[in-house]
């Protein structure tokens, strides 16, 4: 295998049945077939741990959580998520670049294989921010035959090559954990704002009557308070026999949200 390195997602991708998961059925969204290939065990575990999750935390995020929230404060939580991710590919970058000059310094042509079969499968994507994570996955699975060839061969030991990849892994791990903390934030706040809808009281019968007592009354001619009061019992004797003809309309209530613990 040439040492040579990719930037965009591989042109294959599957995974095997068994890790395929069916929590995200209900999710309500879009999804393009996007085809990933892995090779590396490191990735697969990742990918099988880490991106369902992932997805379903930025669907809370950018559908759910907008419908209840402010969509600036929504916004700055998709903006966070996605400079995290950023900063994730750009270590990454870092260190192909790094190996792909160590490959270069020892004439490193090809790279060692994975005897196991690769996870192969086309991946549905809901999300720029999902997008943007499986390609950290695959640039992760890109680095781990590079760094496995070069302790082969000698170019770094064994416990340097073990720090290494529990660094990069650790960088990939990390979006899912702050994606997931970001989520429950929105989450809490969606929860208190319908704890204090919940108990704010409201108006009752004699309260009405008591604030249209206390409101103040306007001066005017004997004339114009009785005709306005000839016309109010009027009006009033017509609205209460419209009321008991077209019913009141129902609006539509939001459904209750459940506290969900991390």
């Amino acid at each position: 295998m040439p040492c040579t390195r990719h930037h965009a997602l591989l042109p294959v991708s599957s995974i095997p049945a068994v890790v395929i998961t069916a929590y995200l059925a209900r999710v309500e969204a879009p999804r393009k077939r996007v085809p990933t290939m892995l090779t590396s065990p490191e990735a697969k575990r990742l990918f099988a741990r880490f991106f369902d999750s992932m997805q379903l935390h930025t669907n809370f995020v950018s559908n759910i959580a907008r419908s209840r929230l402010r969509n600036e404060d929504v916004e700055r939580v998709e903006a966070m998520i996605g400079q995290s991710i950023d900063k994730g590919l750009a270590k990454i970058d870092q260190a192909l670049d790094a190996a792909e000059a160590l490959c270069k310094a020892n004439h490193i042509s090809e790279f060692a294989e994975y005897e196991q079969d690769p996870l192969d499968k086309t991946v549905g994507v809901s999300s720029s921010l999902s997008r943007r994570y499986l390609d950290l996955i695959v640039r992760f699975d890109q680095l781990m035959p590079m760094h496995a060839t070069l302790e082969i061969d000698g170019v770094i030991k064994k416990k340097e090559l073990d720090v290494r990849v529990v660094g990069y892994k650790r960088h990939v791990k990390r979006m899912a954990y702050s994606t997931r903390a970001l989520a429950d934030g929105l989450r809490k706040r969606m929860n208190e704002m319908a704890g204090q809808e919940k108990i704010r009281p409201a108006p009752t019968e004699a309260q009405a009557d008591i604030d249209s007592t206390s409101r103040p009354l306007k001066k005017g001619n004997g004339r114009a308070k009785t005709s306005r009061n000839l016309a109010v019992s009027q009006g009033t004797e017509s609205e209460s026999e419209r009321e008991q003809i077209v019913p009141e309309p129902h609006g539509e209530h939001a459904a209750p949200i459940h506290e969900v613990s991390p």
